[in-house]
């Protein structure tokens, strides 16, 4: 009866036990699908500030943590011709170099020949500001009849930034020679060898200053070669020109070739007479001591 009685006492502990497991796992349950569900949130989360940050990037024109290089500014040396049919080619010459100076340019160079029918051509060399150089171009061409017309861009962007990267390294290594030359006391030897490395780099710096000097005033001033030609002057064409050029330098040739025959004949001829002089007064000696030598009743030679 007893061990009844205690057997009958320990379903309830049991069902109690089984009670708070059941709940401890349905908490376990629960936990585990709101885990769930953050980490199924977190992406569309992600995703969302990755679709919120790409246009960023793209109006930026680069990717996260890749630095944006800035553009290189463009450097373009520009020239242009023109060949201009005009009546009267001296008066568009003032006109020329007045549209020149009105864009803030100047005339180089001017040349004017005169052909046989008394007809003017004339060749001018402007520069004018690149800025200006479209504006310059076109006012020009309004000045005559537009024979031919030629523009052409050089772009020098890569060498001309390609010197400035080797102008800055050339300012940096001096700067450090000089440091090295000042900062310590070294033997008189390495002394002399740091002023002539320091001597040599200023040279080499002067240089590329030099170029970089021309490069920025063939790239800020622009070129414009203008032909003026009166109405019914002569002109040769491109296959008689090196005909007339040969048949004037044969021309050249000759009269030079002349020339030195002049120049020779006028060195050689006064020596030729004192020559021709002395062999004379030699050839007369010679026969007054050969008379003299013979025996005054020696009988005549003959030939045999």
């Amino acid at each position: 009866m007893k061990s009844f009685t205690q057997a009958s006492a320990h379903p309830p502990e049991t069902s109690r036990t089984r009670s708070l497991t059941t709940c401890f796992a349905l908490i376990a349950f629960l936990g585990l699908l709101a885990s769930c569900g953050q980490n199924v949130n977190a992406p569309n989360k992600e995703m969302q500030l990755a679709a919120t940050a790409v246009p960023q990037l793209q109006l930026q024109g680069g990717a996260a943590g890749v630095p944006v290089q800035p553009a290189l500014e463009q450097k373009l040396i520009r020239t242009g011709e023109l060949q201009l049919e005009v009546s009267d080619a001296q008066k568009v010459m003032l006109r020329v170099d007045s549209v020149t100076k009105s864009k803030g340019g100047q005339v180089a160079d001017s040349r004017v020949t005169q052909d046989a029918s008394n007809k003017y051509t004339a060749v001018l060399v402007v520069n004018v500001p690149s800025s200006k150089f479209e504006d310059a171009v076109s006012a020009i061409s309004q000045l005559g009849d537009v024979q031919n017309r030629a523009m052409s861009s050089e772009d020098v962007t890569k060498r001309y930034f390609d010197l400035q990267t080797r102008l800055s390294v050339k300012e940096q290594s001096l700067t450090r020679l000089r440091a090295l030359l000042d900062g310590r006391a070294a033997k008189l030897a390495d002394v002399l060898e740091v002023e002539r490395e320091i001597d040599r780099a200023v040279e080499e710096l002067e240089q590329l200053k030099g170029e970089q000097k021309f490069y920025d005033q063939q790239i800020a001033m622009s070129k414009i070669t203008i032909t003026l030609t009166e109405q019914g002057a002569a002109t040769t064409s491109q296959f008689s020109t090196p005909i007339v050029t040969a048949i004037r330098k044969s021309y050249e040739t000759l009269g030079t070739s002349l020339a030195a025959i002049i120049y020779l004949i006028s060195f050689l001829l006064p020596w030729a007479l004192v020559l021709g002089a002395i062999w004379f007064l030699l050839k007369r000696y010679y026969l007054k001591k050969t008379a003299a030598s013979k025996p005054p009743n020696a009988p005549p030679e003959t030939k045999s």
